[in-house]
């Protein structure tokens, strides 16, 4: 019975190394995709094409608020024509599966000389070559902040 309860203690020790280090493994991998989601606003406002082609995946595809569906290509040579006066992200809500991503945000937007916009906003990503990079991204407008639901 002793040799037993010494080998389950053992097993959960075990176990919960292994745990630890995917809570850890999960943690890090959400910072670097907020990083990444940080250094994708910043090139989409500044019009950094570059940038956006470097997070970009190669079949990175877009379907915008006004229900237009864009590959790669066509989206990059689409971005130095927007001009923002800002970009802001929050209510970001990512949800990690192994080497993808899905991730869920609030942007308000102000494209010139447009109005304020909300959106809700859906990205898939997809870790290759040790980078995060995007691969599909849709976004809806709404009224305002819709945030998550209460509770949750």
């Amino acid at each position: 019975m002793k040799k037993h309860f010494s080998l389950v203690l053992m097993l959960l020790f075990a176990f919960s190394q292994v745990e630890g280090r995917r809570a850890k493994a999960g943690t890090n991998g959400e910072q670097e995709i907020t990083d990444v989601l940080e250094e994708y606003r910043k090139a989409i406002l500044t019009n950094d094409v570059p940038a956006m082609n470097r997070i970009e995946a190669p079949e990175f595809t877009i379907t915008t608020p006004n229900g237009v569906y864009r590959n790669k290509a066509l989206q990059l040579s689409q971005a130095p024509s927007n001009q923002f006066e800002f970009i802001n992200w929050d209510d970001i809500k990512i949800r990690m599966y192994g080497n993808f991503a899905v991730v869920t945000f609030h942007v308000l937007r102000k494209a010139k000389p447009t109005n304020e916009e909300h959106l809700r906003v859906l990205a898939v990503y997809v870790k290759q070559n040790g980078y995060w990079r995007n691969v599909a991204q849709q976004g809806t407008v709404t009224t305002k902040n819709y945030s998550t639901l209460a509770g949750s």
